[in-house]
């Protein structure tokens, strides 16, 4: 431990070094010396040198210019190391910055403590921190105070699902008073999530730190996985007293053509050529893509998708592979994978985001796999028939308008 004088001490410079040796090990300050011999800190301090009783190391001076001569006689006539201002400030600063950067500026120091502590959405196995920095890239920590709470706030960049491209997704902490922390609001590109999106989300990045450490799926994922059916449910509950549960129509039969009555459900129907037939449903997600504007599908559209439940993903995964298939054969392999992202859009949209793994993942990784800017056309053509492959290891089955 280095015992250390601070000649000046009640000046500006004098109260910084003592505030920045209080949070440095190794060493410490036993007095000070200043004209006005006021005690502000935790050491005596004495109106001069001579007065001064306290054995030291060194004396570190901050004092008028006017003192040096004296200063340098008293340390010459006592054998005294002697650490003068501008000498000393530089060399200083660095050490104290060099000392206090871990605790100051480390993640844990900036994030209160969250970076290091554990979150029941994510693997029992990983801190916050280990999570988030093994999806995200260039991960950041800061906090601050708004009405007397505690806020920590993380970003980081991924891809994102709707469009494939970098997004930066912040997570909010809240600090409660019991030293415990929640999570309080998620954004993306500065746009706050809602609850299901936010509950997606942390899915997806419990299941990539699982899949990237070999960790089985824990409790806290299948409760998230819960959370996420209930969302569902909810979703489902809303469609059904915005659409009718059932709906008639007439279907010829073999025996009569009586009019049934039926729950929601695709049917096929007869196309043009008056020999083949093709999923209505298939037909209307066709046409609907073609005037589809990314980000303004109304509500009403979603919640009539959705309440045909699994019909829907089966009816679209027909409609894409019908489309890209017919677009690579009579236009070109650039405009099939456009019309593949256009589906793979709409589906996201549709459904709210909730598709993080299966098949429909898959085909996102297919999407990301790409930059359609600069595919050449023979390019292209490897990533079209990557996708007409995954749609027929899916069962889709091409529909003849």
């Amino acid at each position: 431990m280095v015992k250390m004088i601070m000649h000046g001490c009640n000046g500006a410079m004098g109260r910084t070094i003592t505030g920045l040796a209080k949070e440095m090990d190794g060493i410490e300050i036993v007095a000070g010396i200043d004209v006005n011999p006021v005690v502000l800190s935790d050491y005596p301090v004495f109106a001069s040198l001579e007065e001064c009783n306290t054995e030291a190391d060194v004396i570190v001076d901050f004092a008028s210019a006017k003192a040096v001569d004296h200063l340098l006689d008293y340390c010459g006539a006592h054998k005294m190391p002697l650490l003068i201002e501008l000498a000393i400030t530089a060399a200083f600063v660095a050490f104290a910055v060099y000392m206090l950067y871990p605790v100051l500026y480390s993640d844990n120091a900036r994030s209160k403590g969250v970076s290091d502590g554990y979150l029941s959405v994510f693997p029992a196995e990983a801190t916050v921190g280990e999570v988030l920095d093994d999806f995200f890239a260039n991960g950041k920590w800061e906090n601050y105070e708004q009405d007397g709470v505690t806020f920590v706030h993380y970003s980081g960049e991924c891809t994102s699902t709707q469009t494939g491209e970098k997004a930066v997704v912040g997570i909010y902490f809240k600090l409660n008073d019991d030293s415990s922390f929640e999570i309080d609001r998620m954004t993306m590109d500065g746009e706050t999530m809602n609850l299901l999106r936010q509950n997606i989300t942390l899915s997806e990045i419990s299941n990539s730190y699982c899949n990237d450490h070999g960790i089985a799926s824990s409790n806290a994922l299948d409760e998230l996985e819960n959370a996420l059916d209930d969302a569902l449910a909810d979703s489902s509950s809303s469609v059904s007293m915005a659409e009718p549960e059932s709906e008639t129509y007439t279907e010829d039969t073999d025996s009569d053509n009586s009019a049934q009555t039926a729950t929601r459900s695709d049917r096929k129907v007869v196309s043009t050529n008056g020999m083949d037939t093709y999923s209505e449903l298939s037909g209307e997600i066709s046409v609907d893509v073609n005037s589809y504007e990314f980000g303004e599908m109304p509500e009403s559209t979603k919640e009539y998708y959705l309440s045909y439940g699994s019909d829907f993903k089966t009816a679209w995964l027909n409609a894409m592979y019908t489309d890209v298939y017919e677009y690579s054969g009579k236009y070109s392999n650039l405009d099939a994978l456009s019309r593949f992202i256009e589906y793979l859009k709409f589906y996201d949209e549709a459904t709210y985001y909730m598709e993080v793994e299966g098949m429909i993942q898959d085909l996102h990784e297919i999407w990301y796999d790409f930059d359609i800017e600069t595919l050449t056309e023979e390019d292209a053509g490897v990533y079209v028939d990557r996708v007409i492959q995954m749609a027929e290891a899916n069962g889709a089955e091409i529909q003849i308008w």
